[in-house]
């Protein structure tokens, strides 16, 4: 439904490519799972074993677990001079590079006397910690990864975790919102995001998806044939409160949402009845959000 580009006057279609913004989360703890089923880490193995620049303190207490659902305390959202750091960045080093740096100004003080937090506490930092593991761990990129073991095996022919690959898309959905370039309301007329993608793949945020890749990927998850059924059941279980390894998890759904001005997705999977509920928008997250709860309310009824 709607243009994926207003200036073109280009139609949003089944395979159209959607920014899908946090749900790019799964992908990065999947492939750190099929790297832990490859034998090339383990999920107790400290940070400090692939990044040994990371300061002493915190890499040796931090394990992957510990990045993987949102326990770590690692969380640098609230400086300022952090963000800009991230926004600018070309490369997971740039990336890590940026935390290193602003390491001293953990969120809530954290940083005097670091003790792992031990309690979830949503973070972005955590994932792009992962995806200099995987780059470390794999020798190869984070987009060459997940495009060789997850992408190809199961033919997600219009997703992407390359910018150059995203870039050349001849019908990407670029994202139109209400918010001003400092990410605060501004009402009016929607104004184009021409930042979605950044300068490369964030592996906390930047993938590129369609509900049709997006089903094929979870179901493939839940059936076994992109990892097996152990790694399955680790990823989707409860380690936290409602959060297992990359999805967020309660008594009913399996999933993950992602918003990002101008992006909206969602995608759910129910158990107990065997639906999978995949919504992306380029208009935000309420347009996504408005429609997958609808369909939720839909669906409880038939339990």
């Amino acid at each position: 439904y709607g243009e994926s580009d207003k200036k073109q006057h280009k139609k949003n279609t089944l395979n159209t490519p959607f920014s899908i913004a946090s749900t790019t989360k799964t992908f990065t703890a999947v492939a750190i799972a099929k790297l832990a089923e490859q034998g090339k880490l383990k999920f107790t193995d400290p940070i400090s074993k692939f990044i040994p620049k990371y300061p002493k303190d915190i890499a040796n207490q931090v394990t992957i677990h510990h990045l993987l659902t949102h326990t770590s305390g690692i969380e640098l959202d609230d400086y300022k001079p952090f963000n800009n750091a991230v926004l600018k960045a070309k490369s997971m080093d740039d990336l890590l590079k940026a935390q290193i740096t602003h390491i001293d100004s953990l969120n809530e003080g954290r940083r005097t006397n670091f003790k792992v937090l031990n309690k979830f506490d949503y973070s972005n930092e955590n994932f792009a910690l992962l995806g200099v593991i995987i780059e470390r761990a794999s020798g190869v990129s984070y987009g060459q990864y997940i495009s060789e073991n997850i992408f190809s095996p199961l033919k997600m022919t219009n997703s992407f975790a390359d910018i150059d690959d995203i870039s050349k898309h001849q019908n990407k959905a670029i994202g139109y919102t209400y918010k001003d370039v400092n990410n605060e309301f501004a009402g009016g007329k929607r104004r184009e995001n021409d930042k979605m993608g950044g300068f490369f793949v964030n592996p906390a945020g930047g993938i590129y998806s369609t509900p049709k890749d997006l089903y094929n990927y979870l179901k493939a998850i839940n059936n076994h044939t992109i990892v097996s059924k152990k790694t399955q059941e680790i990823l989707h279980r409860k380690h936290t409160k409602n959060y297992g390894y990359g999805f967020y998890l309660s008594d009913n759904t399996i999933g993950h949402n992602g918003v990002y001005p101008g992006v909206g997705s969602s995608f759910t999977y129910y158990p107990k009845t065997g639906y999978y509920v995949i919504i992306l928008s380029n208009y935000g997250s309420m347009a996504g959000s408005v429609i997958a709860n609808h369909i939720e309310d839909v669906i409880s009824t038939l339990d």
